[in-house]
């Protein structure tokens, strides 16, 4: 399958700029990451936003912090965001080829494309630069380049109000269990309530209604409450996912809706709560509000803008 690449002229001039000014002058590899959307067979890259963590960092190879990429895709909405990576090679006249793909850089490109088979390796020395994808090995591909992408004009974007109420028991030890519990918990119950005709379209109004995921919950908030050495965990919900497709199928719909679901809550959780690790030991009870967030639609791609809870977390302790 051929795959057309677009790349918005702005995103390649960044790149070019980020690779003369620090990795040149520097002599040292460096990385980004390309932002945009996929089609079918098709990948458009709007944006390039260069690494400023680095776990390792030479003249002959970089690892970025993991950290960074998480937090980044969490900035976007699903099917928006991170569609390649990009790296420099900084020794154009050591050799006779300074851009190339290595060995490395294939392996960097196969993982990556576990999470998408047209997923966008980029080579450059801040001068030339070339464009590869994972089909049989990185086989390159010429993009073109063009001055402006919108993705208004190439994907269709439906607003889900949602407000619900998730109650569980549970034996966890820990409160930086608690995402990764509810996720899972989120996961089989969204996959329930959008079994069928779970899921409604509304497109003269660009909606999408979940009636099992409408009413009963009045905040964004997490309460813990101890008896003995089980929790229950109470989970309230107001959430407007925006999900952004290139098609609009029911399918396809309800894939976007349950990711974004997903997405959101653990958003919510993880930026909340902060990862902490409080001990339920001793614990009566452990409330946090969890903040919100809205999808903005702002150039060259939407975003998820948090706004952080109102006060911290309260814990009881026991006697």
């Amino acid at each position: 399958m051929t795959v057309s690449v677009r790349m918005q002229r702005s995103a390649l001039r960044k790149i070019n700029m980020h690779v003369n000014e620090v990795a040149r002058s520097r002599g040292v590899e460096t990385i980004g990451w390309l932002l945009g959307f996929f089609g079918r067979s098709e990948v458009w890259v709007c944006d390039s936003v260069p690494c400023t963590r680095y776990k390792s960092q030479s003249r002959y190879g970089a690892h970025a912090d993991a950290r960074e990429e998480v937090e980044l895709a969490m900035q976007y909405p699903r099917n928006v965001g991170i569609v390649g990576i990009f790296h420099s090679h900084p020794f154009r006249g050591e050799t006779e080829h300074a851009v190339f793909h290595s060995a490395t850089d294939d392996s960097t490109l196969k993982s990556r494309a576990s999470r998408h088979e047209n997923y966008l390796s980029v080579v450059t020395d801040g001068t030339d630069t070339e464009f590869f994808v994972l089909r049989d090995g990185a086989q390159p591909v010429k993009p073109e380049i063009v001055e402006s992408i919108s993705y208004r004009e190439e994907m269709k974007s439906y607003r889900c109000p949602l407000a619900f109420r998730l109650r569980r028991e549970t034996s966890l030890p820990r409160v930086d269990f608690v995402p990764g519990y509810l996720e899972q918990e989120m996961l089989a119950l969204v996959e329930r309530d959008l079994r069928g005709d779970g899921l409604r379209v509304k497109k003269d109004s660009n909606t999408i209604e979940v009636p099992a995921l409408q009413g009963g919950a009045e905040s964004n908030s997490l309460v813990i409450t101890k008896t003995g050495s089980t929790a229950m965990i109470e989970l309230e919900m107001i959430l407007e996912p925006m999900v952004f497709v290139r098609g609009g199928n029911a399918e396809e719909l309800r894939t976007a809706v349950k990711n974004e679901i997903l997405d959101d809550v653990v958003f919510l959780l993880w930026n909340s709560l902060g990862g902490g690790s409080t001990s339920l030991d001793g614990v009566k009870s452990f409330e946090a509000n969890l903040g919100s967030f809205r999808v903005h639609e702002t150039s060259p791609l939407p975003r998820k803008i948090f706004k952080p809870p109102r006060g911290s977390a309260v814990l009881v302790r026991e006697g």
